[in-house]
């Protein structure tokens, strides 16, 4: 004997093949007629479904199924992470598309959700007491849940603090810095003083300083970094590509660099080591090569391969914005460019009396390569000095 939901379904399954037998003989649209066959067999398997559960009716005199029916077990917890899943496939979508990010950050959020969906399905039915449920999930779910959301949370505040402190000047910065670590601590120390806080209440202030951070860090990077911040990583990325194109050979000149020649050391310890000392006084250049022993003019000589410190101590007045020590070691070719870049090593620009600290490597032999090396003042005529490397 039909049922009543039986029935209904297995009318919808006539009035679908009919329609589907009508169309497929006086109409021309075969989609329809394919999608019509296709309800005939859905409403069919859900009439067949309902006529054997017999409309999943419980008969009153039959006890036990009574109390086995689905009607009367416990209602299954509230869950989010259907929703979650559902925002894991949309940013899987959206990832395939657009960004590669989306499609990892939806990965990640599918296998979460879809994890946490399954141990809280397994929990809700582990037993008839729903307080022993909920101690089974937290004991399987806490496990993994805290140490995961603890690293999350830790991440979204340095990027927020980054955000937001890319986004203001220095000065403001340094505000804020200080402003924030204050209200931080005198909210510990008023919650230390006063443990009668209710765990609401924490909750709340909790909720409202992660939103105000968050918003603060979304703003920051809609906004973009700080336009002085721009603009130096604009010149080093602009100095960058100059020295990748032309070498060192760009900032070893005569002229001031500001990004290389910014705050220069003037001073150099006394117990750093220097295989030779080279001044520059009155317009001559002079070096000597090892303690003890007298100035001379060159030439100089230094080991091939080694790794050696030079001194450059500068007791010249003349120069506007002070003078330079340069060793020039021949020239390589740069395998992706095939361009001939001199090879070059030179101090900051410092002014009268101070001195500098300069390493420098010859990994050929100035024989061999038939090229000249030398030290030099650049702005100083005549301030060079030979060196030869065996």
């Amino acid at each position: 004997m039909f049922t009543t939901g039986s029935k209904t379904f297995f009318g919808l399954a006539i009035a679908s093949v009919v329609g589907a037998m009508f169309w497929g003989n006086f109409g021309q649209r075969s989609i329809l007629t394919v999608s019509l066959i296709g309800l005939f067999v859905v409403f069919g398997w859900l009439g067949a479904v309902a006529s054997h559960s017999r409309d999943t009716t419980v008969v009153a005199m039959n006890d036990n199924a009574v109390r086995t029916a689905a009607a009367n077990a416990d209602v299954a917890g509230n869950s989010l992470w259907p929703i979650a899943a559902a925002l894991s496939g949309m940013l899987l979508v959206i990832g395939l598309v657009t960004d590669a990010r989306y499609f990892i950050a939806g990965l990640v959020i599918g296998i979460a959700a879809l994890v946490q969906w399954m141990i809280q399905a397994w929990s809700d039915r582990a037993s008839a007491d729903s307080g022993v449920n909920k101690s089974v999930h937290s004991r399987l779910a806490h496990a993994w849940e805290i140490p995961v959301a603890s690293g999350a949370g830790a991440a979204v505040i340095v990027w927020a603090f980054s955000r937001i402190m890319l986004a203001v000047n220095a000065n403001m910065g340094l505000v804020l810095f200080a402003g924030l670590g204050a209200v931080v601590l005198v909210i510990g120390a008023i919650i230390a003083w006063k443990r009668d806080v209710s765990r609401t209440a924490l909750a709340a202030l909790c909720s409202v300083a992660a939103l105000g951070l968050v918003g603060g860090g979304i703003a920051g990077a809609v906004s973009g970094q700080n336009h002085h911040l721009t603009e130096e990583n604009e010149h080093v990325l602009e100095y960058t590509e100059q020295i990748h194109e032309s070498g060192n050979d760009f900032h070893c000149g005569e002229e001031e660099v500001e990004i290389f020649d910014h705050k220069s050391s003037g001073g150099v310890a006394s117990t750093a080591g220097a295989s030779a000392t080279f001044t520059l006084e009155d317009g001559v250049l002079s070096v000597r090569q090892f303690e003890g022993s007298g100035s001379s003019s060159g030439p100089v000589l230094f080991d091939r391969g080694a790794t050696v410190g030079v001194r450059f101590k500068n007791k010249d007045s003349h120069g506007e914005h002070g003078y330079r020590l340069r060793i020039d070691a021949g020239s390589v070719t740069n395998e992706e460019t095939t361009q001939v870049v001199p090879t070059v090593f030179c101090t900051q620009l410092i002014e009268e009396g101070e001195e500098q600290y300069l390493i420098v490597q010859f990994p050929h032999s100035s024989l061999a390569t038939g090229q000249r090396y030398f030290a030099s003042v650049p702005g100083v005529e005549g301030a060079e000095i030979e060196i030869e490397v065996p």
